[in-house]
């Protein structure tokens, strides 16, 4: 039975979500923000247990291979190649993203060294390439990084030190192909003496047989006349983030994480669709791998309760699934529906917490209803995990469609509420969290 959560919940989900009432509507009245937070749905249970069967029905006859559910962002690993001439400091500001945005950093020169020391086949090949400062075979080099990539298990990746050279595009794009996106070029920018400086310093305590005059000079050779027709091919088309890499580190830092924002905020939508692709399909473990265990929630079905954990959102998977089966069963041929994000803004509160809202429409033959979404997001380690939802109505819909169901992402009438209540209701919402 759904009641109105406890005062610590409700202080927990107002700290929470605290971020969401800055989020800029448009008309930021009073009045128009209390109609964005609480709106009246005209939709009847039975109406949104049709939509539910409907959307499993569809599924199950889709043909085989079909993926209906599967959020096209959690198979295509997001990759930012990470380039600068040598001492250029990618190494340092690449650990900073790993610590604070939770990107996996795969060095090329490091799992290049690292496969020299292994005594394996290509060991002493890899030792004699380094030695010399020149690039080892493409080869060896996306063997290793597809090897590593695949290894990880995860999704946000920074390669440090690669593609050096046409080659090495080449190379990573016949092995690669369209298994990963490449969102483009970190392209740290400092001058040789600079770098010169930094290189010698480090060869001091680095142990690396490379960290010398004579290589030194090789290896920035080697860069100008390989590596950088490479950033100029990126450059070209408009994806190449270009950081001033000479400035004191937390103050590079600071330009890294303004470049990557894009990235950040282009997996925060995705999560959302597949949020969305699962609620549509009914399908509870994909939905539930895509929230946190304790996720808040506030939706008109909710008559303005804030519920917690999973176990509301579930029912509704379960409800649905059961009158698939019944109409299934019946023989009863049901229409599917599909959400589509309107106008999706982002807002990062953090690298790992990030505010996505949008305009949701729901199409099915019957009509098209819209609702007005928040969800607060959270990564961990570069998995993103919705924390909270708001939703409530946006649009007006047929009066004689029905309404979709799948979890809580189904709409019911709510009981009237008197103009008293939707004001406390109201109220309670945008109270400061320190309350």
């Amino acid at each position: 039975m759904l009641s109105r959560a406890p005062r610590a919940i409700r202080l927990a989900a107002r700290a929470r979500t605290a971020a969401v009432a800055s989020i800029p509507v448009p008309d930021a009245s009073s009045d128009a923000r209390r109609g964005r937070f609480v709106a009246a749905a005209a939709v009847s249970t039975a109406a949104a247990a049709a939509f539910a069967a409907a959307n499993v029905a569809a599924a199950e006859e889709a043909p085989a291979g079909t993926d209906v559910t599967t959020p096209e962002f959690a198979k295509r690993p997001n990759v930012l190649f990470v380039l600068g001439g040598p001492g250029a400091g990618k190494g340092t500001q690449c650990e900073r993203l790993v610590k604070e945005c939770g990107f996996v950093h795969l060095s090329a020169g490091d799992l290049l060294r690292a496969e020299r020391k292994s005594g394996s086949a290509h060991g002493d090949l890899i030792a004699k390439y380094i030695l010399d400062g020149r690039i080892v075979p493409v080869e060896i080099t996306v063997s290793l990084l597809a090897k590593a990539m695949a290894e990880s298990g995860r999704t946000r990746f920074l390669i440090d030190g690669f593609p050096r050279n046409e080659n090495n595009f080449e190379g990573w794009k016949a092995v690669m192909g369209d298994s990963v996106d490449v969102e483009g070029v970190l392209f740290y920018d400092v001058d040789d003496e600079t770098r010169l400086d930094r290189l010698l310093e480090r060869g001091k305590t680095s142990g690396r047989t490379d960290d010398n005059a004579d290589t030194i000079q090789k290896r920035f050779r080697v860069f100008k006349e390989e590596t950088m027709p490479v950033v100029s091919h990126y450059d070209k088309l408009g994806r190449v983030f270009r950081i001033d890499g000479a400035p004191e580190v937390d103050q590079v830092f600071k330009a890294t994480l303004r470049a990557v924002a894009p990235v950040v905020k282009k997996e925060a939508v995705a999560a959302a669709q597949a949020m969305l692709d699962a609620a549509d399909s009914l399908d509870w473990e994909a939905y539930a791998a895509l929230c946190e265990p304790d996720m808040t929630a506030v939706e008109d079905e909710t008559h303005g309760a804030t519920v917690c954990g999973l176990e509301f959102h579930k029912f509704y998977f379960d409800e649905g699934k059961r009158a698939a089966e019944a109409a299934k069963a019946a023989g009863k041929p049901l229409p599917a529906r599909r959400s589509a994000m309107l106008s999706p803004t982002v807002s990062l509160q953090t690298p790992n917490v990030a505010v996505v809202s949008y305009t949701r429409a729901v199409q099915s033959l019957a009509g098209t209803a819209n609702f007005a979404e928040t969800r607060v997001f959270v990564a961990h380690d570069g998995v993103w995990r919705c924390a909270h939802l708001h939703r409530s109505r946006a649009g007006e819909m047929p009066a004689a469609s029905v309404a979709p169901a799948g979890s809580s992402d189904a709409l019911h009438t709510p009981a009237p509420i008197s103009k008293d209540a939707l004001d406390k209701i109201y109220e309670a919402a945008l109270r400061p969290a320190a309350e």
